[in-house]
């Protein structure tokens, strides 16, 4: 039996990017010689441009509370695959992961599967071989044609909506709706909340006579909130994830009938590394780190690190892959912040000079400039001083390189 670490090896020189295509046909047909029936446990579904990750980790908490047990399936991972694929709030093991590739390998045959498509399949066959009330399952990339999406959801969410993969999905937040509306299931229920896609979604869900309804929330200056529009009225603290997520899982644990009188206590203890993740180092520099590639999810990183009082000077180190929109992710950028650019390697990779020219051609200050974060820190550790606040986003593998540095760990 081969390793996962040789499985990983031999997946990412089999299908490399350029090779994958969207679509169920090939995926179903290697499904269906697999042991990937959830059998009694109902099926959650989570699509959406921002707040998936978020929102399965919510839900998750509240399965928990209810003593549920539960798996939950992410994509990306930050630091080892296995994040993705968690029972009961544990990663699997690198051995038994390898021991589901060896099923999926040995169902697969001559069929062609990506990376992601080979891998889900080992997830689902790992979840079918536990006793679960709940699989909690994130989609990768739109809806439709996903992989995640050949489970029937009991009960689909649809998070915030915005303009990214746009190669794979569609040029306009509409057309990335109708995507994501796929993972809908005629006569289930659905949530979402109020947004600009909510017509176009509704829409889809009246096509396919889903259930959909809308969660609301209202966030108050302190960060506080009240969240309704599934039965009650919930009034949460300050959370360290989004509203809007905490909101969603709230109405998809009432629908699955999970519940427990701490809700908001449960939600209030959800982190997600990488997700406005703060560190302290050892000059008293402050420092946030977060994923958000999109220009939603740095609006929403930016609204938030507003709220931070700082003595000290404000700086945004940014890194974004070649097919991101850095045009509007500059935009939403603090215009009060010094602004940094680094560049990311590899074929999807973009250097730190073309995304300064992308920055000057829209009006942006480039304050340093750094080919890549080693070197950036390096610098910045003798210009940055105690009060200063920073924050490192664009990319999973920035934040995840960030994260294992020295004076961040």
């Amino acid at each position: 039996m081969k390793t996962w670490r040789q499985w990983e090896a031999d997946l990412n020189r089999l299908t490399p990017p350029e090779q994958i295509v969207l679509g169920l046909e090939r995926v179903r047909t290697v499904a269906a010689r697999l042991p990937i029936v959830p059998g009694g446990a109902r099926v959650c579904t989570i699509a959406g441009t921002n707040g998936k990750g978020s929102t399965v980790e919510a839900l998750g908490a509240l399965a928990r509370a209810a003593g549920c047990r539960y798996a939950q399936y992410t994509s990306p991972h930050l630091f080892r695959f296995t994040e993705r694929i968690r029972i009961n709030g544990e990663t699997v093991s690198e051995q038994a992961l390898a021991a589901a590739c060896d099923q999926v390998e040995a169902a697969r045959g001559e069929t062609f599967l990506t990376f992601f498509e080979f891998t889900t399949l080992a997830a689902f066959v790992l979840f079918a071989s536990e006793k679960l009330d709940l699989w909690i399952l994130e989609v990768g990339l739109g809806g439709r044609l996903d992989a995640v999406n050949l489970m029937d959801a009991d009960v689909s969410v649809i998070t915030q909506i915005g303009l990214d993969h746009q190669v794979f999905l569609g040029d306009t937040i509409d057309a990335i709706a109708r995507e994501k509306a796929g993972i809908l299931r005629p006569g289930k229920p659905a949530w979402t909340l109020k947004q600009p896609a909510t017509e176009t979604l509704m829409a889809a869900a009246s096509a396919c006579h889903a259930k959909l309804e809308t969660v609301c929330c209202q966030e108050h200056e302190d960060g506080s909130a009240d969240v309704w529009g599934f039965g009650s009225t919930v009034s949460l603290p300050r959370l360290s994830i989004p509203i809007p997520s905490a909101a969603l899982a709230l109405a998809a644990a009432r629908q699955l009938g999970l519940s427990c009188e701490t809700d908001a206590a449960v939600l209030q203890t959800v982190t997600l590394t990488g997700r406005l993740t703060e560190r302290i180092d050892r000059q008293g520099v402050r420092w946030w780190f977060d994923v958000a590639h999109n220009p939603q999810a740095v609006a929403y990183v930016m609204s938030r690190w507003k709220r931070v009082t700082t003595p000290g000077r404000r700086v945004v180190v940014l890194g974004l892959l070649a097919d991101k929109d850095a045009e509007a992710v500059i935009q939403a950028i603090d215009p009060g912040a010094d602004l940094i650019v680094v560049g990311l390697a590899g074929p999807r990779g973009r250097t730190a000079a073309a995304l300064a020219q992308v920055a000057l051609q829209e009006g942006r200050t480039v304050w340093r400039s750094f080919d890549t974060l080693r070197l950036a820190r390096q610098t910045l550790a003798h210009t940055l001083q105690a009060g200063d606040a920073v924050v490192v986003l664009g990319s999973f593998y920035m934040v995840a390189d960030a994260l294992t540095h020295d004076d961040f760990l």
